[in-house]
């Protein structure tokens, strides 16, 4: 039988030009091998609806819990990002703080100097 479409590609490890030894590795996928893979369980951890569920239902419940997590995952890293800067401002309020003890010690001690200082003639 001829194609439709001229743009036809055909690929296979094993399906290479002035090849004919590895034709014999090259088969065309019957029908029995689509139902076999049908029927192959789906891979370990995907959940399976319990029996009496509507599978159309059962599936679009879990694409919801899914943007449902998607959306947790991305709340749980802006807050993190928050908590981050928190810490930061935490630490300069810190700084700020004994910055100004300093120059409340500083200028504490250059009043008492000035107070226990004598005199100063014409002053």
């Amino acid at each position: 039988t001829q194609r439709d479409c001229p743009d036809v590609c055909f690929e296979h490890k094993h399906f290479k030009r002035d090849r004919n030894d590895l034709l014999p590795l090259v088969q065309r996928k019957g029908a029995q091998s689509f139902r076999e893979e049908a029927r192959q369980p789906p891979p370990r951890g995907f959940p399976q609806p319990p029996p009496g569920v509507n599978p159309a239902q059962w599936t679009r419940r879990m694409a919801e819990l899914e943007e449902d997590v998607k959306a947790l995952r991305a709340e749980n890293d802006r807050l993190r990002k928050f908590e981050c800067e928190r810490a930061a401002l935490r630490c300069q309020v810190r700084s700020q703080e004994d910055l100004i003890n300093v120059l409340q010690v500083a200028s504490g001690n250059a009043a008492a100097l000035a107070a226990n200082s004598p005199a100063q003639p014409g002053a």
